[in-house]
């Protein structure tokens, strides 16, 4: 069991989707390690960008405590039909009816804490779905403070809400679940912003196990380092 909330490992694993650069070293090579993962994200970026920020069809699976539906962030208006590549389902539960934004939706639950609602009752998982891919909101504020528009990285995008969170509870067995369905179902992109409260071996972290299968099929997994800091070896998730 691990919650959200985050080492800095003597050694590096550095890789990129296509595996062009797969170096294990110690710290002397880290800088350099570093450098040329950056210069072939930078160009793979270059190449790529105009298909990232114009297409519509880009499918983000959100692991997460579920999200709520009902957020204008996630309207659907001037969506075109949900994309033929998709496999999913739309099965968050009484009353949680998907639209041409968020085409997906299912819950994993081990103890059955709300078993068949992909609702977000925290916020946690609705707020990590809107800064990633949320429409634009007019006049949004904190409680009246800071009014402006709030938008997401890539508002074209669409989203699959995996529910695995509820409160601080997440388990390694519906972690696994919610990758196993989203390659399945046809994600581009998985979001994993959950954290174990310490390390564990890469064999038995389940982040890492499902972003692995992931990458096999090309499908690219992005996931937060953690809540601690600024001391060193804060960090908690450090898998490639």
């Amino acid at each position: 069991m691990f919650s959200t909330s985050s080492q800095k490992s003597s050694s590096l694993i550095v890789s990129t989707t296509s595996c062009a650069i797969v170096r294990v070293c110690s710290s002397p090579c880290f800088a350099q390690s570093l450098h040329e993962f950056r210069a072939v994200v930078v160009e793979r970026a270059s190449l790529q960008r105009v298909n990232l920020f114009n297409k519509i069809d880009i499918i983000v699976g959100v692991i997460d405590s579920g999200i709520w539906l009902e957020s204008e962030s996630f309207n659907d208006e001037g969506f075109g039909p949900i994309p033929a590549k998709w496999k999913g389902v739309c099965d968050g539960g009484e009353g949680f009816v998907c639209n041409r934004k968020i085409i997906g939706a299912r819950t994993f639950s081990l103890q059955s804490y709300n078993k068949f609602s992909a609702r977000d009752t925290s916020g946690h998982g609705t707020h990590v779905a809107s800064i990633i891919s949320g429409r634009e909101v007019i006049d949004a504020s904190y409680y009246g403070i800071a009014k402006g528009i709030a938008r997401g990285g890539v508002p074209s995008t669409r989203i699959a809400a995996y529910k695995v969170c509820y409160h601080i509870n997440c388990f390694d067995i519906d972690v696994l679940s919610a990758f196993d369905h989203a390659i399945a179902d046809g994600v581009d992109i998985i979001s994993v912003s959950i954290a174990r409260p310490r390390l564990v071996e890469l064999t038995f972290d389940p982040i890492a196990i499902g972003a692995f299968h992931a990458m096999e099929k090309g499908i690219l997994t992005v996931n937060a380092a953690g809540n601690d800091g600024p001391l060193l070896s804060s960090i908690k998730n450090y898998a490639p």
